[in-house]
């Protein structure tokens, strides 16, 4: 028969993932997936890590290192050792925000002072492989990416790096990440449109206001050529002149419709010139509009011919 060698020790595969948020609070998973052999880390290894992080194990197939970390700002992560930088641009409507995180060389030897402990714990179970190291970064932004260095494509707001660990010895420089995008500039346009609003208001309560002015002095100026109508209906009925009476009468009741002197005025013009339906029908209206107009047809001979008929 023949004799088949498996090898079944794989490479440690350091995956990190960094969640963006739009608040700036940074959510960051690190899992360290290797062979299926391994048991776990020493209490040595797991004293490198600080409280922030939550570790737990998870074994299905390969075995699994994973630990979580939720920091408030940018700034909080750094301190864990992490060369990271997150740069604003502030415009009117958007913000543009340039992320950038550096892996160093320096970082990636087994030097005990320079090491990420998350980079120096995937290092140390390389040791037992004979696989090359390798790390899968994946960041999500809160925002439409424009331009990025990795080279796979973009999904939506997530991007996704596969870095050599060997590459970057090798080469011997530093690997630097890259992601250029943009946000909504939510307070800018909050403000923009409380000032809108605000504006929208200021002109839409003076607009009332000019509008109830003007419809008051309208209202005024109809009442004074109402009067001044009145008053030339009333001159022209002293001369006898009882159509042109009755024309100045309407004009005035045209321009202010609930004018019960007026109306009791034509009632008179039209009473004095013979037309006693009309005078009746805007009598009655006069009686309408002013109740006190009765004690003044009692006693007014303009109106003698039609008393009876009322």
């Amino acid at each position: 028969g023949s004799l088949y060698i498996v090898d079944i020790l794989s490479s440690p595969t350091l995956k990190i993932t960094t969640l963006l948020k739009n608040n700036g609070a940074i959510t960051r998973i690190i899992e360290i997936v290797t062979d299926p052999l391994f048991k776990g880390i020493s209490k040595d290894q797991e004293q490198m890590l600080s409280t922030k992080w939550k570790t737990g194990f998870i074994k299905d197939g390969e075995y699994h290192f994973k630990a979580m970390g939720e920091f408030k700002n940018i700034k909080e992560i750094r301190n864990e050792g992490y060369s990271m930088q997150l740069i604003k641009k502030i415009g009117l409507f958007t913000i543009t925000n340039e992320y950038r995180e550096i892996f160093t060389k320096k970082s990636l030897e087994l030097e005990e002072s320079s090491q990420n402990p998350f980079v120096k714990l995937s290092r140390e179970l390389s040791k037992i492989s004979t696989k090359k190291s390798i790390v899968l970064y994946k960041l999500s932004v809160p925002g439409e990416i424009l331009d990025t260095n990795a080279p796979q494509q973009t999904k939506g707001q997530t991007v996704l790096w596969t870095i050599s660990v060997e590459k970057i010895l090798i080469a011997d420089k530093d690997y630097e990440m890259f992601v250029k995008y943009k946000t909504n500039n939510w307070t800018s346009i909050a403000l923009i449109l409380i000032i809108t609003l605000t504006a929208s208001s200021i002109y839409s309560i003076r607009a009332m206001q000019q509008k109830k002015e003007a419809y008051a002095k309208q209202k005024e100026m109809a009442k004074e050529y109402a009067e001044a109508k009145d008053f030339l209906g009333t001159a022209y009925k002293r001369r006898g002149l009882y159509k042109e009476a009755i024309t100045e009468y309407k004009e005035a009741i045209k321009s202010k419709p609930d004018f019960a002197l007026a109306h009791y005025n034509l009632a008179c013009a039209y009473a004095l010139n013979k037309d006693e339906k009309n005078a009746i029908l805007y009598l009655k209206k006069a009686h309408e509009l002013d109740k006190n107009l009765i004690n003044a047809e009692l006693v007014d001979k303009e109106l003698e011919n039609i008393k009876n008929k009322i």
